[in-house]
């Protein structure tokens, strides 16, 4: 998740678990550190909590496949916040690695509510190089959000409504992965019932973890964005 929520996906190295495991019998109560993981992404705000959001889209071609290394993951991502707060969220992207295999290339869906669950999505992949797909997150009824990918939904998650932000974006974690270039445009969100794109709907900003780079493709219309890893 982006850099201001309070967790993302993650990855816990099987050492650390042992280690963990020795410090609890031992009798340590110092905390592990945790890798941080890196983002370059786009977030637009609603105006006002009056004027939330109820979802949000972008499409991306499948880019030539991430290059992961550390056990962990490298992704391309939409976050949709829920419950009117920042830190309650659905997110539905596609990833190279999964569960600690830095070979798994698949789309996946999940929900931080606040327990974080995640879900590899099956019924749909990635396909070759240059695939258009379109991920979507929306409010469908009453504390039910719909995570969805070519219009086809792949997840449901028990939240009630309200968006605050959307994000759209890489998340990687480690310096070492390879982002190649991906090309995520036309995000919009869900307001007042319309499909608006983000300069008609909310304030814009973005966000840059070293080595890895958000660039907006059209500044001053924001539909097409652009991340890689310098």
């Amino acid at each position: 998740m982006r850099f201001d929520r309070i967790i993302g996906r993650s990855k816990t190295p099987k050492l650390l678990v042992l280690l963990i495991a020795i410090l609890f019998l031992v009798g340590w109560n110092a905390e592990p550190a945790l890798a941080q993981n890196l983002y370059a992404i786009a977030t637009v705000d609603a105006p006002s909590a009056n004027e939330n959001f109820l979802g949000g889209y972008a499409q991306w071609k499948t880019p030539t496949q991430y290059t992961t290394v550390d056990g962990g993951f490298t992704s391309q991502v939409i976050w949709v916040t829920t419950q009117n707060q920042q830190y309650r969220w659905v997110e539905v992207g596609l990833t190279k690695g999964w569960k600690g295999d830095d070979s798994i290339w698949t789309m996946y869906w999940a929900e931080y509510t606040p327990t974080y669950n995640e879900y590899k999505v099956t019924s749909v992949t990635p396909g070759s190089t240059g695939s258009l797909h379109h991920y979507q997150v929306q409010y469908d009824a009453y504390n039910t959000w719909g995570a969805y990918i070519d219009y086809t939904k792949v997840g449901t998650s028990t939240q009630s409504a309200g968006t605050l932000a959307v994000d759209v974006g890489a998340e990687v974690t480690s310096s070492q992965n390879t982002l190649t270039t991906t090309y995520p445009e036309y995000m919009q969100v869900l307001k007042a019932g319309t499909w608006k794109y983000w300069k008609d709907a909310g304030s814009i900003s973005e966000y840059d973890d070293s080595p890895f780079v958000w660039e907006w493709r059209d500044t001053g219309t924001y539909k097409l964005g652009k991340t890689y890893k310098n």
